[in-house]
């Protein structure tokens, strides 16, 4: 099968989940199936038959988008329009969390797709935490 794995994860970094996503799509690849990846990274990566960047900071001038938020809206419409161009190629959609499977739902019901969605983690309370990080000031003040 084809399957194209859609991720707004930074791929550039060493975290858990960057190195979870490497060994799901060596997992598919070792079975047989021909993996395509869309996912933001600073640099192009290997570990895919083919690699669609959608890091905004390697298409545009990074002074335009600035803040971290405005580089992840903009990686989520290049991802939208990436799935439009390509998802002809393929036969199965592997979205690893809420904002891809988002992203991924209209463009799957166009094409008639099937799709794996993995969530790992309630979808309200990953964007609880969001809210309660150390850039948003709001959330370091006390209740």
């Amino acid at each position: 099968m084809r399957i194209l794995y859609i991720t707004l994860e930074d791929l550039s970094l060493h975290k858990g989940s960057v190195v979870h996503i490497k060994e799901v799509i060596e997992g598919l690849q070792k079975r047989g199936h021909r993996v395509g990846l869309i996912g933001r990274a600073r640099t192009k990566l290997e570990i895919a038959e083919h690699f669609y960047n959608v890091h905004p900071e390697t298409l545009f001038s990074s002074k335009f988008l600035s803040p971290q938020k405005k580089s992840y809206v903009a990686s989520s419409i290049l991802l939208f329009l990436t799935l439009i161009k390509i998802l002809r190629k393929y036969d199965i959609i592997y979205a690893r969390d809420f904002h891809a499977v988002i992203i991924a739902l209209l463009p799957r019901l166009m094409f008639g797709r099937r799709s794996i969605f993995e969530i790992n983690g309630l979808a309200n309370e990953e964007q609880k935490l969001k809210g309660h990080s150390f850039c948003n000031p709001k959330s370091l003040s006390p209740a």
